[in-house]
């Protein structure tokens, strides 16, 4: 059923790409460009760096800053650390690329890679103080109130994972499917392997603007199909919310918000792309990443 499902969307695609090829020409040229302009210069070096810290086993440093805290959380892996640091200062979605990388490597369990992964993958800094922050808001709020409303909840929600979610020692063995520091050193391979990252990247954002193209070329125009559009794909749909007449300013702040911590269906494909094969619980990653979304959504709403 579901094989036949998505045929059938297939098919309508390849229909509607043949009978609206400027709409998909122009949705094509949009996406390449926001991938080639934005995209490419900050998160190949950071894709290329990553995938040589694992090689090399150079993560472990990474490690260092919360060995004390194994004191009150003898369980704690101290390799969540460096996902932290990749997910949260090189935003989406390297945050999912460190938590692949992990896993593949043997450094985290499963289970504990579906617990990190909706908590690690999130915007960046920059992402948030140059684009939310002077493009969106005009600098109406503060970096300190920006980080904190989509930060906060991440923290929550890690904070009460920590006590919940306890792995024993035993879990942490290395499952017969990886192989520990199987990532290649070569230089020629890493660069191969971070460059096929960055083009699924950029397919997933050219599918996803064409898709939203057709969208508002075939369907009647109305608030709730702009704000469904604008979740497809997080930059383009922050854009949109922000000149969306009928919300008042603080409505507003709240959607652009919970966008933000949602990250948006596109990058729910791309996070999908850089897990591929390692069989992660995408439905829970979706669930958390709209509950992520709702707390910074309220979080905005009350305290802004």
């Amino acid at each position: 059923m579901k094989k036949k499902f998505f045929s059938l969307i297939l098919l309508s695609l390849f229909f509607l790409f043949l009978i609206f090829p400027e709409t998909v020409q122009a949705g094509a040229k949009e996406g390449l460009a926001l991938w080639y302009n934005t995209m490419i210069p900050i998160l190949f070096p950071f894709i290329l760096i990553s995938n040589l810290l694992i090689a090399t086993d150079s993560v472990r440093y990474f490690t260092y800053p919360i060995i004390p805290l194994l004191r009150w959380f003898p369980y704690l892996n101290p390799y969540y650390f460096y996902a932290l640091i990749f997910g949260w200062f090189c935003g989406y979605p390297m945050g999912a690329k460190s938590i692949a990388d992990l896993l593949r490597t043997g450094k985290i369990t499963k289970q504990e890679a579906n617990f990190l992964l909706p908590a690690v993958n999130q915007a960046s800094p920059m992402f948030l103080i140059g684009y939310l922050g002077i493009h969106i808001f005009e600098k109406s709020y503060s970096f300190g109130q920006i980080l904190l409303i989509i930060y906060g909840p991440v923290l929550f929600f890690l904070i009460s994972g920590l006590f919940l979610f306890n792995p024993s020692k035993n879990e942490r063995i290395l499952a017969p499917s990886y192989k520990k520091n199987s990532m290649s050193l070569s230089m020629e391979h890493t660069i191969i392997s971070s460059f096929q990252i960055m083009v699924n990247i950029g397919v997933y954002m050219m599918i996803f603007t064409i898709l939203m193209r057709l969208l508002l070329l075939l369907l009647p125009e109305s608030p709730l199909l702009t704000l469904f559009i604008g979740f497809l794909e997080m930059s383009t749909g922050i854009a949109w919310i922000h000149h969306l007449s009928f919300l008042t300013p603080f409505v507003k702040g709240s959607l652009i918000f919970a966008l933000t911590a949602f990250g948006g269906f596109c990058t729910m494909a791309q996070t999908y792309s850089v897990t591929e094969g390692l069989h992660l619980s995408i439905p829970f990653y979706l669930v958390a990443k709209i509950l992520l979304g709702t707390l910074s959504f309220c979080m905005a709403f009350y305290l802004l």
